[in-house]
C-alpha cells in the first residue's frame, strides 16, 4: 500500500497535467492514466503501440493518447488497451495479435480505433490477451 500511495503522490506532485489524475491501470510494461478531463496519458514500452500516441516509441514520461476524450473507464492488458467514452463506446489499440483488439484483425494499431460491432457499452476489462466489453442489459461480450 505505501509503495501504491507513494507512486500516486509522486504523480500528483510531479506535473500539474496529471493533478487530477483518476484511475492509473498497468500492462506488462505500459501504464495509462486517466485525466480528470476525460483524455488519457500513457507511458512505458510501446514496441506494439500500446500507448495509442500514434508511434512505437517507448516513453519514459506520460504522452497524450491520440484522438480521444470523453473517457470514463479504462482497461489494460499485457501488451492494449481499452477505453471506454461516456457514450458507450469502446476503444482499443496496441498488440492485436490475437484479435483482442475486437476490431476483426489481428493488426496491432499504434492509435485508438473505434470497435463497431459494440454499442451501449458500460464497463470494460482486459487480461493479457484478452478483453471483454460489458453491455447495459447485463450482457458480456469477448473482443
Amino acid at each position: 500500500m505505501k509503495k501504491i500511495l507513494f507512486f500516486f503522490l509522486i504523480l500528483f506532485f510531479s506535473s500539474n497535467v496529471l493533478l487530477f489524475a483518476q484511475p492509473i491501470a498497468a500492462g506488462y510494461n505500459h501504464s495509462v492514466i486517466l485525466c480528470g478531463s476525460g483524455t488519457l496519458k500513457a507511458c512505458g514500452g510501446n514496441w506494439d503501440g500500446e500507448l495509442g500516441d500514434g508511434t512505437f516509441t517507448q516513453r519514459n514520461s506520460p504522452a497524450s493518447v491520440q484522438g480521444l476524450s470523453n473517457i470514463t473507464s479504462i482497461a489494460v492488458g499485457d501488451y492494449h488497451t481499452l477505453a471506454l467514452k461516456n457514450d458507450g463506446t469502446v476503444w482499443a489499440w496496441g498488440y492485436n495479435g490475437d484479435g483482442q483488439l475486437g476490431d476483426g484483425t489481428t493488426t496491432d494499431r499504434n492509435v485508438p480505433v473505434q470497435i463497431t460491432s459494440l454499442s451501449n457499452i458500460i464497463g470494460v476489462y482486459a487480461g493479457g490477451y484478452h478483453s471483454f466489453a460489458l453491455k447495459n442489459d447485463g450482457t458480456v461480450w469477448a473482443l
